[in-house]
């Protein structure tokens, strides 16, 4: 019972703050980023053995992190947006990742639509232009970054294969050769 009613208080504490912060050009992102600083300050109080201060940092560091949540939904920060930037966060690391891998286990690892050269561009030009152009980037990269990855993890399973094959047409042709001999 105290923790709905402390909750409905917080709630209602929030909108009110995001209210305010909502007119200003302050982003939910910005707020995060502040708040996980905070968080780290508190951290390093609390290592130095600086409770209290510690306590108190934490305090600003807790209302950044419930205030980011409520600004991005008083601003309709779009869900999908957010899916789609971690999907080609995620594709961009797999493409350098496979080909380095590829590379470490002896495989060449060259091909695939969205290299880094593209990304880079296409990044840039969103960047650049910004609003609706730059969505359409993010979108873009999430699919054709996976698309590019998964390109490279099947030319090393082709290359790999191939490789595995033709030890076995070898290790063949030994044990034939090995038979017929007298």
């Amino acid at each position: 019972m105290f923790t709905t009613r402390f909750e409905a208080w917080v709630r209602r504490q929030a909108e009110a703050l995001v209210s305010a912060l909502g007119r200003s050009p302050i982003t939910p992102n910005q707020v995060t980023v502040v708040g996980l600083g905070l968080t780290f300050l508190a951290a390093g109080l609390v290592a130095f053995g600086h409770l209290r201060w510690a306590g108190v940092v934490l305090i600003f560091a807790g209302t950044c992190d419930i205030l980011d949540g409520a600004l991005a939904r008083s601003t309709h920060a779009s869900y999908w947006l957010v899916l789609a930037t971690l999907a080609a966060l995620a594709g961009s690391f797999l493409v350098s990742y496979v080909r380095a891998r590829a590379q470490s286990l002896g495989f060449v690892c060259k091909t695939g639509l969205f290299q880094r050269p593209e990304r880079v561009v296409v990044t840039v030009v969103g960047l650049l232009v910004g609003g609706y152009v730059l969505y359409g980037v993010v979108f873009l990269l999430a699919i054709v970054t996976n698309i590019t990855a998964l390109q490279r993890i099947r030319e090393v399973w082709l290359q790999g294969r191939a490789q595995r094959l033709e030890r076995e047409r070898e290790t063949k042709a030994r044990r034939a050769a090995t038979n017929q001999a007298p």
